[in-house]
């Protein structure tokens, strides 16, 4: 408790610091600081190149297009407007020659000064020329509900993966096994694109290591979700953006990746957009092989015996895919839009494992040994349809919403196993014994989601009234069947006792209501989420039901409060659920490790999270400073319980204990103190605390902490760098913990080919530091195990842009402002 007070303490002074220093500037610094910059450029004549004096130049907002500011060009054909922070449309005209217009220029905290650069006006023209600003977004964006990482320009992810991509994120751990966590909580929703896929929602782990992060946009962390999303994930939600390009004309890009060891990747990505149709299609091949080793070593105590195994394992990991997404939008009128798009992907995977065990007596000396290989291969592919209809009324904002989607996920396993006895002088003891077993997975989902939003009173605000419906029908099924060679048959034998059908079939319903208002700065949001779950487990091979149905209710609050323009407080609080999944719900005993065994629970039971969290943000003048304080609340928490029988055998299952307890706080700041440098930075702590069910020995008290920092150094004309440090303290587990975690990561890129190509070059993990080493215990144990792979890697990467670059024919008509503010995200 006396760390904890310290650790808050800490954060609050900080926060009080920067309140304080900035508070105490000048008033130069404090007008800079309340959230002002400039827009700067120059007009000349396109024929002659001469400056334009006198030339008009007009700033409008883009989100209602009323008038920011206006000037007009000196005799150098410069110009310099002051304006607040925002994002603005700049129309630049000059008497008897051509218009200009610049859509999306952004002047923020992390470019105060937005120069649009050279404009040249063609004389005895009246057409307009329509330019769009792609400035650079920043690493992290956010908003009352969610954090948006820009991960598109990353360098230290190039040729990696989406678990590469998340490691990056502030918040994110990922483990050895490549399991994610969320201020330290295992149990995230994975979306893509806003909705479930069947390929991440059965295997997350494996899935996220076979989609590339070349064909990643952003990454949206949303800590409290609202009762608008899913209630799943009791540690939040994490969302997939994946690239879409929207540039008028036909554009592309290929990348080309080559690491160490044997690791390729390849991607391509192409779309044509006229005024009323987007196509756009992608594919990405990925090659990936990988080595590790590890050890465990348990000492076992059962009355007054005492006897230890000692492990050794040795892992070779190859993994192939193929992914390719096909679809296209069209505007139907300039009201309506319909959009089908569909993803598929087939992947194999497959993991050579060599065990050597030995027994050990009290005193240390051999009593038994042997030696298993475990061929492990799976096969699988998936596909996700996703079909919508997008409606806007004549109301600005107003708008109705439909979505059909389709997802199916096939994975096929089949495990080779071969062990050998020996005796103690480490000669072979009869034949050895030879396993086969064959897992058959299938997953379907079926949604039907309608949405409407209508706005309330000046369509400027946020005033508004929000409604919808999710219907959701989800199918999963593993079938397992397991034999033996039986020498005297010359043949595989089943084993009935061992062969497995188990089904889960769900439908859950929902219903949800929004509700947003505010008053001058102070803004609120409250929600509410009804929801209606059948469920159904089936142990088919044993003709055996587990129905269990129930209702819950999900409400929501959303409160925030700025402070001028560079202060704001924020308060909410969501209700989430957790519910078991197949692996955890299947009774069937996994004896793929005879010595580690695993166990579902049908009996288990879904968990509710009462979450609340507490924000301020500061802006500064080069950057913005988060600082959060967050608790939960866990009811019936479901965790994994290792129990060790007397012969030495482990099973690992799954039981709901009494209730857990988690809270913490992070700080988060990103900027941009020079032209060439910016970056992001982020420390998060937090504490959990779990209770046993009448049992003391599962009861743990343990805190961790993660640390990343992200540099970003351009050098004009030259290269790109970039540099990362992970660090991840130790981990509480239900029955142990995990030593400290931590990585080095550096990139960099030149542009060619007059900035249509690139080289990148990166490595992963430069000082070979990390290793996975944790320490369990519980009644008759206590377990140590280390695991390492080959994490140090090097990466060249070549890309490659096509097109016209959005370039298009000249618009005599402006855009519409009801359009812009629909798909506006807001000012700064």
């Amino acid at each position: 408790m006396k760390k904890t007070i310290k650790i808050i303490a800490i954060f609050l002074a900080i926060t009080a610091f920067i309140t304080v220093s900035t508070s105490a500037q000048t008033d130069k610094q404090k007008q800079k600081v309340k959230g002002s910059g400039k827009i700067t450029g120059k007009v000349f004549d396109k024929e002659t190149a001469a400056p334009l004096t006198s030339a008009t130049v007009q700033v409008f907002k883009m989100k209602d297009s009323s008038k920011v500011t206006g000037a007009e060009t000196d005799d150098q054909g410069s110009y310099s407007m002051d304006v607040p922070y925002g994002r603005y449309r700049v129309i630049i005209s000059y008497i008897s020659y051509s218009s200009a217009i610049y859509n999306g220029v952004v002047v923020n905290a992390t470019t105060p000064t937005q120069d649009v650069g050279t404009t040249n006006l063609s004389s005895s023209i009246t057409s307009t020329q329509v330019i769009e600003v792609t400035a650079e977004k920043d690493f992290m964006e956010t908003s009352i509900d969610k954090k948006v990482f820009n991960i598109e320009q990353s360098l230290i992810t190039q040729g990696g993966t989406a678990t590469d991509v998340l490691k990056t994120i502030p918040s994110v751990t990922v483990d050895a096994d490549g399991n994610v966590s969320l201020r330290g909580n295992s149990n995230v929703k994975f979306l893509v694109d806003g909705r479930p896929s069947g390929m991440i929602g059965t295997d997350p782990t494996n899935a996220l290591q076979q989609i590339s992060a070349n064909t990643i946009e952003r990454v949206e962390v949303i800590d409290n979700p609202s009762a608008k999303y899913d209630p799943d994930g009791t540690s939040g939600i994490i969302n997939i953006i994946m690239k879409k390009t929207e540039e008028a004309g036909y554009n592309g890009n290929v990348s080309v990746n080559a690491g160490t060891k044997d690791k390729y990747n390849t991607s391509l990505n192409l779309n044509y957009k006229n005024k009323n149709l987007n196509v756009y299609g992608s594919y990405n091949f990925r090659l990936f092989n990988m080595h590790g080793n590890g050890n465990t070593f348990r000492q076992n105590n059962f009355g007054d015996s005492t006897f230890y195994f000692d492990q050794n394992s040795l892992q070779h990991f190859n993994m192939q895919g193929n992914m390719g997404t096909l679809g296209f939008d069209y505007s139907l009128s300039n009201n309506d839009k319909i959009s089908l798009s569909g993803t598929y992907n087939n992947r194999q995977r497959s993991i050579d494992q060599t065990l050597h065990f030995n027994q050990l007596d009290g005193g240390m000396s051999l009593t038994s040994l042997y030696d298993r290989n475990n061929y492990e291969k799976h096969t699988g592919n998936g596909l996700d349809v996703t079909l919508s209809y997008d409606h806007k009324f004549s109301i600005p904002k107003e708008d109705l919403s439909a979505a059909v989607y389709y997802s199916s996920n096939k994975d096929d396993e089949v495990l080779n196993a071969n062990q050998q006895n020996y005796d103690l002088g480490g000669n072979p003891l009869g034949n050895p014994i030879l396993q086969n077993t064959y897992t058959n997975g299938k997953y379907q989902l079926g949604s039907f989601q309608l949405d409407y939003y209508y706005p309330l009173g000046d369509v400027k605000g946020d005033s508004r009234i929000e409604v919808g419906y999710k219907g959701t029908l989800r199918n999963t099924s593993s079938d397992f069947r397991s034999e033996n060679y039986d020498y005297v048959l010359g043949a595989f034998v089943t084993e009935n006792n061992l062969t497995n059908n188990f089904q889960y079939k769900e439908q859950i319903h929902s219903f949800y209501g929004l509700y947003a208002n505010g008053y001058k700065d102070f803004k609120y949001q409250l929600g509410i989420r009804l929801e209606e779950a059948l469920t159904k487990p089936e142990l088919l091979s044993a003709n055996q039901n587990y129905d269990n149905n129930y209702f819950s209710f999900f409400p929501s609050f959303y409160l925030s409060q700025k402070f001028a323009t560079t202060n704001e407080l924020q308060l909410n609080y969501s209700r989430r659920i957790n519910r078991p999944n197949l692996y955890m719900l299947n009774p069937f005993i996994d004896y793929s490790d005879p010595y580690n065994l695993r166990q579902g629970n049908p009996y288990l039971k879904p968990e509710y999270v009462n979450s609340f969290q507490f924000s301020y943000i500061k802006y500064l003048s080069f950057a913005s400073v988060t600082g959060s304080l967050f608790y939960k609340q866990i009811n019936d928490m479901m965790s994994r319980i290792v129990t060790v029988y007397p012969d030495g055998v482990s099973l690992t299952s799954f039981q709901n204990l009494n209730n857990a307890k988690s809270y913490g706080a992070e700080l988060t700041t990103s900027g941009h103190p020079f032209k060439w440098w910016n970056f992001n930075a982020d420390l998060t702590y937090f504490r959990m605390i779990i209770s046993g069910n009448d049992n003391a020995a599962l009861n743990n008290d343990n805190y961790s902490y993660t640390a990343k920092l992200m540099n970003n150094f351009s050098i004009a004309g030259l290269f790109d760098l970039q540099v990362s440090y992970n660090y991840q303290g130790p981990t509480v587990l239900a029955q142990g913990r995990m030593d400290p975690i931590q990585s080095f990561d550096i990139a960099i890129k030149k542009d060619i080919l007059n900035g249509r190509g690139s080289l990148g070059f990166r490595v992963s993990d430069l000082f070979n530091q990390q290793r996975y080493v944790s320490e369990t215990s519980g009644p008759g144990f206590v377990q140590d195990m280390t695991r390492v792979r080959d994490s140090r890697a090097a990466f060249l990467t070549f890309s490659y842009r096509f097109g016209t670059d959005g370039k298009q024919q000249p618009k005599k008509d402006k855009p519409k402002n009801n359009e812009e503010e629909n798909n506006d995200n807001g000012d700064y």
